[in-house]
């Protein structure tokens, strides 16, 4: 049975130094959350899995690559985000560590990518195919030797590379919404009910599920805003049926633009200062979402969405934002419009001087 992620942890707790100097500002460590899952009470800090977290990241990067002649070959990331000043010698301390072993020719070859094949038979006059594995044989059947000793995963790198995978997507997601303790509670939380490592969008999901509840519940709606932006995020590189993506990524598509219409995420989307007509921006990576998935639409959802959100008011009534959602649709050569230059006629100003809508 494959070790959890909370035994893995503790375990490894003993070995960790903690550095006299905070380093949540080097991860955005946001403040705690609301949320509590009654299964797991956390302990954790920030700064005990900090260099976990700093591990899986470098390793991932420099696997299938030397060790590199200059600081510049690294990413400036190391050090601002994770203090590493010195990458070269970091990435000698995963060598002695046992994470990175030294590749054969062959082992090498096999790590390298398309660009670097073909560059490889380039230099050498080789033939250059397409294919890969190809490609591959075609460099292995040559005199290509490596200039320089490339490192790749040993069993022990790829055992916790897999242990902790789920905080490289989360580092790379820059996630806003979500803080490294909430993640790992949930990761934990997840992990008693599993026997295998639950998956970055497993966990980040799970918790912007419960803050989208949050949010609704407590009219917190430039929150709710930002949650359904970054749920839309990771729903767009799930690889899942595509006839249940399409309908997911509409559904939220939506959402974000009603948010956005109903003036209720602070600051409001209308431009007063374009007087005598009002300018509403719409981000155009959701316009393009619903015109992409228009066969799925239908002015239903545009109730049930409202309901859903808990909207009780809004700037826009329920009607004005179906006709502005089917005009779209039933106009994309006007998109332009929607994403910069639509402008309210001056009827639509008239009620904005009364009583905000109230939905029924």
């Amino acid at each position: 049975m494959k070790k959890s992620f909370k035994k893995a942890f503790e375990d490894r707790k003993a070995e960790i130094i903690i550095p006299e100097h905070s380093k949540d500002d080097n991860l955005n460590i946001a403040p705690p959350s609301e949320i509590a899952y009654s299964s797991y009470e956390s302990s954790l800090k920030a700064n005990e899995y900090f260099d976990i977290v700093r591990d899986v990241v470098f390793l991932d990067w420099c696997k299938n690559s030397p060790v590199k002649t200059s600081e510049n070959g690294y990413p400036k990331y190391f050090y601002y985000d994770f203090n590493i000043e010195q990458s070269i010698e970091f990435h000698k301390e995963l060598i002695d560590r046992g994470l990175l072993v030294q590749a054969s020719r062959d082992e090498a070859i096999n790590s390298f990518d398309m660009n670097k094949l073909k560059e490889i038979c380039e230099e050498l006059s080789l033939d250059i195919s397409e294919n890969k594995k190809e490609l591959m044989e075609i460099v292995k059947n040559s005199k290509y030797k490596p200039k320089e000793a490339i490192y790749i995963l040993s069993n022990l790198g790829r055992e916790y590379l897999e242990q902790y995978k789920p905080f490289i997507k989360f580092y790379k997601s820059q996630s806003m919404s979500i803080s490294y303790d909430e993640f790992i509670d949930y990761w934990i939380f997840l992990e008693s009910f599993k026997d295998e490592t639950p998956s970055y969008e497993e966990i980040a999901l799970g918790i912007l599920d419960k803050k989208i509840d949050m949010a609704i519940q407590k009219k917190m709606y430039k929150d709710l805003t930002f949650n359904k932006i970054e749920y839309f995020s990771i729903i767009e590189k799930l690889e899942i049926n595509k006839e249940k993506k399409a309908k997911k990524l509409l559904e939220l598509a939506l959402e974000i633009i009603i948010l956005t219409l109903s003036g209720l995420d602070n600051p409001p989307p209308y431009n007063f200062n374009a007087s005598p007509k009002i300018k509403i921006n719409l981000a155009p990576k959701y316009c393009n979402t619903v015109l992409e998935n228009k066969e799925n639409y239908n002015d239903n959802l545009i109730h049930d969405i409202i309901m859903n959100l808990d909207i009780k008011a809004s700037l826009i009534s329920p009607d004005e934002m179906r006709l502005i959602i089917h005009d779209l649709i039933e106009n994309p050569k006007d998109f332009d419009y929607y994403i910069g230059t639509f402008f309210m006629e001056q009827a639509i100003i008239d009620d904005f001087n009364d009583d905000n809508y109230l939905v029924d």
